[in-house]
């Protein structure tokens, strides 16, 4: 059964998102999770709606038209359109949107709304609310609309605002057809400056440059269709400003503020944009001012009204500007509490409401007060949980994310009270026993807050239980226990009364962490009973979503048991066995919620997503005893929710059992039936759903929080609720006792104060609080200070055993020291080894253990390590030298500093093979064809022209000496024949061909080279050795110069390493060490076996001096023996001594003599073998000097034939950006076409809608007359004298005025919007002024009543006609204003086809030129160049190649006229300068005779006045000047007494001035306010004299015209008359010419 009408929504809070808007002058509306909140700003009442559909979207309303409209938040989401006050929906708008709605906007001149979509679809669709459809749509840019306006004058204008750009849309209208024009604001750069827009289009100029044409980036890019048009380079393109809020203007202007900080103003029609204020700019304010200075970031919020414009910002102040042309001025600032992010004005533009994203609202009234109110403080944020108190029928706790705790009144939902707790939350629970709640942390802290002063809640008191955030906190419905869990397997029991200051009694440990806790009281047997959903797996811990648990522990507890702590608390605060019974309980599936009811579970599985019912077994106890897991089937099983996982509540009653889950629906089960009474959707699905649900304590009332929609909704169950049990009532009377002693004792405990460390976390606002403070310095929890407590007890209680044991181990030591120091001195035979002494074994194989243990972890990442370099040398090896053919090595000279590196070469693929062989065969086609051509020119022209012609082409054209060193393809192509595409390839294949050529035959010579090397290494190794044996034997001491190969001749010895390059020590494995020592070993043991006794060895040593025969080489180790004799005195020698000495001396000169003829012949051949090093070296310096100039050379041809293949790549990418540019033009000219064809017919049908239009205005006009001329003909009964006074008043019309004393009391800016509203209903409003001319009091007299009553309806009638009149006109007027439009556009898209054809034209022209004009690489000699060169490549298009002789004739000839045109030029510039010399000494001389007759002239013609006459006779000069001066003294003197006498009287009469300028001004006043009662007196009676004069006039009109009829009367018989007369007299004259013809016979 679904009865959601028993669920009433009371009051819903929350502030879901800072957007805000005015329904009405003193009501103002907000979006709140799945509700809209309406609120008066006066009286604070608020009353909700509720959406329709799948939550609230995107949100606008508008108080002009008292209407409101929502989106709602699912696939192909719908809007719904709303009345106010009513409350009644209007329409329900489906669009094309399939995800979602970003932004909405109501017009206030018409009942239009319009809407832009997100992702995919991108539109912007205008809405008829009045038929609920759509009028008109059109395809956004891929960016989401953040801000949706319509112009406040005209609906025919919206502003769309994104975070990049600002766009406006006109609305063009034709009959019945809307069509949106979109015109997009170019905003300035970031620094103020314009943005240049770069050209995409491409105008052929018919001038060919070395890079082609200059193609657009589009073109470049080889992008074709619509993506071409908006590629920009980026680089040349400023970033612009980011605007961020918007206001329309009187003017139909707009002002934009933006990101940076800039005011702009952006003119709709010519689109120019203003800078109002650049930030960059420094503002000059005077000094008083200073106050008034427009602050940094202050547009990013706007508002108009008639005092200026408001904006706010991040700096939290409120300015008020008042702007004039291009000037901004600071009015007023105000500051703010805090940052607001949007402004709302209300409907008569009174109130201003300020919103910040903090969940505050504020009012400002601009006037005198100027003060800042604050009419809502719901803040914003997640609800963790709400819950009622128990203690207190009116008040409702809940909690936020953040740490925000708030009481609400159970009536209207007011926030009585708040407290912030400095700390995230998780849980809560409100105690039934005494008036304070109980929070949980992710600290791990539980915070316990007194709420008994409701207005003043504070925190009184913290434990910390956990190391891991808090999940639940349970009490009891006893009010016995608080009992906290959280994700891991320690539950904790708290006594719940303040009286024993919240004391923990102890903990208990399940079977995995707590995923859901439930309570039971059994009020006879004083026992609780607690359901633990475990989580055993613990695989899905780090899950905070999703967390489901597969066992139940159902612990009992008795309450008088476990209160003695002594007993039933062992000392480490684990909480005994017997204290507690436990029965194990397994489920079929996991369940993420259940609940224990009276010997019943409730679970919800969110895997099969069902609510499933468990009865408990009876025999609990013994089941228990044994500790058997028993395994419980469900008894009865519904279907649960959409979306999970779902949080089971049972009510107080234990009659209604209530699921909420991620679907946002709240579903009220029957707890013996599990039938769904109830079924709402609470919250949106969209955002996650319900967090959340508790029922009151009378479970009358659920409370509801959303998981991410920041929104709290208390809703009323209407349902019949069973009486509460016996047991029910008997608690809740004990509880009335238990109330009364607690609840001033929690009132009287003190403030939470920590003397510790406070650590700081960061919240989701990047702002760092404090958290709660721990119980230890240490931060430890209430376990682990009990852990320590218990073992500093136990460390007490054995402190002699443990200093007993302590001095025997010391004992022990000393006598082991004592043992190793006497082990030391014994011999090595006797020695124990150092292992032997430790006693530890098993510590020294632990140690031992993990140090292997590290090692192998250290081993297997250092092996990890090289095996990753392992990895990576053989890719770049197998890259970069396996795939080298050749590899790149060095030679260097011996002497010289000179070196030669070869080319690098890979091997051919078979492709490039295939391509090579391929362009040869059809060369060598087209060569034979070209063969029997030039057979028949040979036998025409001579032979040798025609080589000597190949030799000069050959050597001049080819731009390459490729061929002069033999290593040139015969197949290549002519220069000169390259005009299309496949012949440029195969010309580039070709070349590629040459280059691998040059480099092999380069790369043969090289090695030569380097062999030739390697010998004469080897060589001067030889000589050296022989060198080194004659040095052995002259015994010189010299170093010797060894030629090596370096590292760039050896490339291959970068790839391995030799030992000697390893510093560190090489590791061994054990069995590399023990193969190490057995090969030492062998090796010992041969050197002994070769040491064995030689006999041969010795006796040769012996007899022989160890050799068989002496050679040549011994000469110089060859020594005489001295005589033995030599040692005794010469004249002790006998005659014999003294002949063998004589002997002696002669057998050594001898030797000395053959040893120095040796030693000079060493000499010489060491002498010849060094100069042959260096005669070898030096040749081979020559060999390497003459291979480094052909590599000059080989690099010199590569480099051409290279430039050659650039050349042809550069002019292969050139013809296909051409190409490119031809498909683009081509694209566009077919894309312009079918716009030119579709605005033609359009165009056509909309000529033809305007045509029978044109004719229904046309009879409209002709009915209007007809009723006009038709009046006297209607009233034909009527008296004449009576007519025309009905006539008067049938063309008199009423006077509005009631309309204007209306737009007087609102703003400027809302005037406009109002008329609007008044000109579409201007016929209902002249028909209710119509009421007032149809009184009978205007009836004339003498008039019948039915007359006037037919009268009025004639007169209405024709006031309908003109209406009608009025309508048409404006909507003809309309439509041929879009007619124009669109023939303007028909025409210029025209004009955009000629265009894109004669582009298409040129540059297919320009193609075909650029094919022809081949670009020819040609080698010349220095000085043939006679073009001027400079830094830039010259243009040699008009350049001539000529021949040498020629220039050089022509500049001998130039030479020597020029040095003939310089003498003659000499010689005419001495002649004219003496001519000039002449002229100025005759002018010179001319003035002098001038100057002398005037002088002449001037001394005849002298005055000689008396004061000259008397300054001549006059010799004391002094005396004279004194007189004068004196005389003037006195005259100065009397001219000072004049001067002060004549102020002296202007001051008296200007003070006689002054007094009767104040008697004129008394005067004046007086006069003033007689001439205002006068000029009152005389508009009275001009009113008066008016009003006679009109009746005169009107009077004495009638007359004239009557005269005037009478008159033209007359006059018309009378011209009758005289026209019968004449036709009379025409006829007799007729007659008398008749008879006077003369008749002649036929």
């Amino acid at each position: 059964m679904d009865n959601s009408e028993s669920l009433e929504v009371r009051w819903v809070q929350g502030f879901t998102s800072s957007q805000v808007a005015f329904l009405e002058e003193k009501t103002a509306c907000y979006p709140c999770g799945n509700y809209i909140t309406f609120f008066n700003v006066e009286t604070q009442t608020r009353k909700v709606l509720q959406s329709p559909g799948h939550g609230i979207g995107v949100f606008t309303a508008n108080g002009l038209r008292r209407t409101l409209a929502f989106s709602e938040q699912k696939r192909s989401p719908s809007i719904f359109v709303y009345s106010y006050p009513e409350l009644s929906l209007i329409c329900e708008l489906k669009g094309i949107a399939e995800l979602s709605y970003t932004a909405l906007a109501l017009s206030d001149t018409a009942p239009y709304l319009a809407s832009c979509s997100s992702l995919p679809d991108y539109t912007i669709t205008v809405w008829n609310l009045e038929k609920g459809s759509s009028i008109c749509s059109n395809r956004l840019s891929e960016e989401d609309v953040t801000s949706l306006h319509f112009n406040p004058i005209s609906w025919q204008q919206i502003c769309c605002l994104n975070p990049k750009s600002l766009t406006v849309w006109n609305i063009e209208k034709f009959n019945d057809i809307h069509i949106m024009k979109p015109s997009v604001i170019d905003l300035p750069a970031i620094d103020g400056s314009a943005v240049e827009r770069i050209n995409n289009s491409y105008i052929p100029t018919g001038k060919l440059t070395y890079s082609g044409p200059q193609m657009p980036t589009s073109t470049i890019a080889g992008l074709i269709g619509d993506k071409a048009d908006y590629v920009m380079r980026l680089k040349e393109v400023k970033p612009q400003l980011c605007p961020s809020a918007i206001c329309w203007s009187v003017s139909s202007d707009l002002y934009v503020g933006t990101k940076e900080g800039f005011l702009l103003l952006v003119n709709t029609e010519s689109l120019i944009v203003c800078i109002l204020y650049n930030p960059h700019v420094k503002q000059s304010t005077p000094e008083c001012s200073k106050s008034l200075v427009i602050q940094e970031g202050s547009f990013q919020s706007l508002a108009l009204c008639s005092n200026g414009m408001l904006t706010t910002g991040s700096d939290g102040v409120l300015q008020i500007f008042r702007i004039k042309g291009n000037k901004v001025e600071v009015v007023e600032n105000l500051a703010l509490v805090e940052p607001v992010s949007s402004l709302c004005f209300s409907p008569d533009n009174e109130t201003l409401l300020l919103t910040s994203d903090t969940g505050r609202i504020y009012k400002y009234n601009p006037g005198p007060k100027n003060e800042v109110i604050k009419v809502l403080d719901v803040l914003c944020g997640n609800f963790i949980a709400a819950a009622q108190l128990y203690t207190e029928d009116n008040l409702c706790v809940s909690v936020r994310e953040s740490g925000e705790l708030q009481l609400w009144s159970m009536e209207d939902g007011d926030c009585i009270a708040s407290l912030f707790l400095q700390t995230k939350v998780t849980c809560l629970a409100c105690c039934p026993k005494a008036q304070y709640v109980a929070v949980g942390a992710v600290t791990g802290h539980v915070l316990f807050v007194d709420l008994t002063r409701a207005q003043e809640p504070r925190l009184v008191h913290t434990v910390y239980l956990y190391h891991v955030p808090v999940e639940h906190l349970v009490f009891d419905q006893g009010a016995n226990f608080l009992i906290t869990g959280a994700f891991d397997s320690h539950i904790f029991f708290l006594d719940a009364r303040p009286s024993k200051a919240f004391e923990i009694i102890g903990y208990t440990e399940v079977m995995g962490a707590t995923v859901s806790l439930s309570t039971q009281y059994q009020q006879e047997s004083e026992k609780v009973d607690v359901l633990v959903l475990c989580n055993t797996k613990r695989n899905n811990s780090t899950n905070t979503e999703q967390k489901e648990g597969n066992l139940l522990m159902l612990l009992s507890l008795s309450t008088q048991q476990i209160l003695d702590t002594a007993n039933c608390v062992d000392p480490l605060g684990l909480v005994r066995e017997q204290a507690i019974q436990t029965s194990l309980y397994e489920i079929p599936h996991s369940f993420s919620s259940c609940v224990l009811g009276t010997k019943t579970i409730f679970g919800y599985c969110h895997q099969k997503k069902v609510l499933q019912k468990f009865q408990l077994p009876l025999c609990v106890d013994k089941l228990s005893s044994n500790g058997k897991v028993v395994e419980l089937s469900p008894e009865k099983e519904v279907k649960g929710h959409s979306f999970g996982p779902a949080l089971l509540d049972l009510s107080p009653n234990q009659s209604w059992l209530a699921s909420v889950g991620r679907d946002g629906l709240l579903h009220i089960h029957d707890i013996i039936t599990l039938e769904i009474y109830v079924q709402k959707q609470l919250h949106s699905w969209w955002l996650a759903g319900i967090r959340s649900v508790s029922f009151t304590p009378d479970s009358h009332t659920l409370i509801t929080t959303g998981l991410r929609d920041g929104s709290l909704v208390c809703s009323r169950l209407s349902l019949k609720i069973a009486e509460a049990t016996q047991s029910d009532l008997s608690v809740g009377n004990n509880f009335e006792d238990k109330i009364s002693q607690e609840n001033p004792i929690l009132s009287d405990m003190a403030d939470w104060v920590s003397n510790t460390d406070q650590v700081t976390i960061d919240t989701d606002k990047k702002e760092s609080y404090d958290s709660l403070p721990s119980t230890t310095p240490s931060n430890s929890t209430w376990l682990d200070n009990k852990l320590n407590t218990f073992l500093q007890e136990e460390s007490k209680q054995f402190t002699e055993t443990r200093m007993g044991l302590k001095k025997s181990v010391e004992e022990l030591r000393d006598t082991i020291k004592a043992m190793m120091q006497e082990n030391e001195k014994l011999p090595e035979i006797e020695k124990l080894e150092q292992l032997e002494f430790n006693l530890d074994m098993e510590e020294q194989q632990r140690l031992h253990h993990e140090g292997e243990q590290e090692v192998s972890k250290v081993r297997k990442e250092i092996e990890l390590e090289n095996l990753a370099r392992c990895y990576l040398h053989d890719i770049l090896k197998k890259k970069y030298w396996d795939s080298m053919t050749v590899k790149e090595k060095a030679i260097k000279a011996f002497i010289s500093e000179q070196e030669v590196v070869n080319f690098p070469m890979k091997e051919r693929t078979a492709k490039e093979l295939e391509e090579l062989n391929s362009v040869e065969a059809i060369r060598k086609t087209d060569s034979s064809q070209d063969v029997l051509e030039n057979i028949k020119e040979v036998t025409e022209h001579n032979k040798d022209e025609e080589n000597k012609k190949h030799k000069e082409e050959s050597s001049a054209l080819t731009g390459s000496l490729s061929a002069q060193y033999e290593v040139s393809n015969p197949h290549l192509y002519s220069q000169f024949s390259l005009h299309t595409r496949d012949l440029k390839i195969n010309q580039i294949i070709l070349l590629k061909d040459v280059i691998y050529k040059i480099k092999t035959a380069f790369n043969a010579e090289f090695e030569s080279v380097y062999k030739q090397k390697e010998q004469e290494i080897n060589r001067i190794k030889d000589k050296n050795r022989r060198i080194t044996e004659i040095m052995e034997k002259l015994e010189l001491q010299e170093i010797l110069w060894e030629p090596i190969l370096t590292d760039s001749e050896r490339p291959e010895r970068a790839l391995t390493v030799n030992d000697s390059e390893i510093e560190v020590e090489k590791y061994l494995t054990p069995e590399q060490k023990q193969r190490e020592k057995e090969q030492s070993k062998e090796v010992e043991q041969k050197r002994h076996e070769t040491k064995g006794d030689n006999i041969r060895g010795r006796a040769l040593d012996d007899m022989m001096g160890g050799v068989l025969e002496v050679k040549k080489e011994d000469i110089l180790r060859t020594e005489v023996t001295p005589p033995e004799f030599i040692d005794k005195p010469e004249f002790e020698w006998t005659e014999e001594e003294r002949r063998i000495y004589k002997e002696h001396e002669k057998i050594v000169k001898e030797l000395n003599e053959e040893q120095e003829k040796y030693k000079k012949t060493l000499e010489a051949e060491m002498k010849k073998l060094q100069a042959s090093i260096k005669d070898a070296t030096k040749a081979f310096d020559e060999t390497l000097s003459k291979l480094y100039e052909k590599k000059v050379k080989s690099e010199m041809i590569l480099y051409q034939a290279k430039l050659k293949i650039t050349n042809l790549y550069l002019t292969l990418l050139i013809e296909e950006e051409m190409l490119n540019r031809e498909e683009e033009l081509i694209y566009s000219l077919e894309k312009a076409q079918t716009v030119k064809n579709q605005i033609g017919k359009y165009l056509k049908n909309y000529r033809e809608d305007v045509e029978p239009f044109r004719e229904m205005y046309d009879n409209t006009i002709a009915e209007d007359k007809l009723l006009d001329s038709g009046f006297r003909k209607e009233f034909s009964d009527v008296p004449g004298h009576i007519v025309d006074q009905l006539y008067r008043l049938y063309k008199r019309r009423p006077r509005i005025q009631i309309m204007r004393t209306q737009t007087d009391k609102i703003g400027s800016f809302k005037e406009s919007a109002v008329l609007n509203r008044v000109a579409a209903g201007g016929l209902s409003q002249i028909m209710k002024a119509m009421e007032e001319l149809d009184a009978a009091q205007n009836m004339p007299e003498g008039l019948d009543p039915a007359v006037w009553v037919r009268f009025c309806l004639a007169r209405r009638t024709k006031v309908e006609s003109e209406q009608k009149v009025k309508m048409k006109a404006l909507t003809l007027a309309e439509m041929q204003t879009f007619l124009q439009k669109r023939t303007d556009e028909d025409e210029n898209a025209q004009m955009e086809i000629m265009n894109l054809t004669d582009n298409l034209n040129s540059l297919r022209k320009e193609r075909s030129r650029f094919c022809l004009d081949v670009m020819v690489q040609i080698l010349l000699k220095q000085g043939q160049v006679e073009v001027k060169t400079e830094d830039f490549t010259t243009d040699y298009s008009d350049s001539l190649l000529l021949q040498r002789s020629v220039v050089e004739e022509l500049n001998n000839s130039i030479r020597t006229l020029g040095v003939q045109k310089l003498a003659s030029m000499m010689e005419c510039k001495d002649c004219h300068k003496g001519i000039i010399q002449q002229e100025w000494e005759h002018m010179r001389m001319s003035k002098q005779i001038e100057d002398l007759k005037s002088k002449a002239r001037d001394i005849q013609m002298l005055h000689v006045s008396q004061e000259l006459q008397e300054y001549l006779t006059e010799t004391d000069h002094e005396n004279r000047m004194t007189k004068k001066v004196s005389a003037l003294e006195k005259t100065l003197t009397l001219q000072e007494k004049n001067f002060k006498k004549n102020i002296k009287s202007c001051r008296n009469l200007i003070k006689e001035l002054n007094r009767q300028a104040e008697v004129k001004k008394e005067n004046n006043a007086a006069l003033d306010v007689e001439l205002t009662n006068l000029q009152m007196t005389v508009q009275e009676i001009r009113n008066i004299y008016e009003t006679s004069v009109m009746e005169k006039t009107q009077e004495s009109e009638a007359k004239q015209r009557y005269q005037n009829i009478l008159r033209r009367k007359n006059l018309a018989d009378l011209a009758k008359a005289q026209e019968m007369d004449i036709a009379v007299l025409n006829a007799k004259l007729e007659s008398k010419r008749m008879k006077t013809f003369p008749a002649f016979p036929q």
